[in-house]
């Protein structure tokens, strides 16, 4: 995602990302919707492959599945 460009061509960024991702989180935006907007932030209009996967960790015990 964080080379994602515009039709305009500009680079979504690090940065970008890191604010938009934080900000919602720190507003307490469920996973989901956060990924909706980070994924709308470029208004749906992406002209190079984005690719965001995010992940909820319910810990503090590592993952052990049975």
């Amino acid at each position: 995602m964080t080379e994602a460009r515009s039709r305009t061509g500009q680079e979504f960024g690090l940065d970008r990302f890191l604010a938009s991702l934080t900000g919602h989180l720190d507003e307490g935006v469920p996973l989901p919707e956060t990924l909706r907007r980070l994924m709308h932030s470029h208004h749906g209009h992406l002209c190079d492959d984005a690719t965001t996967v995010l992940l909820q960790w319910h810990g503090p015990q590592p993952f052990d599945p049975p």
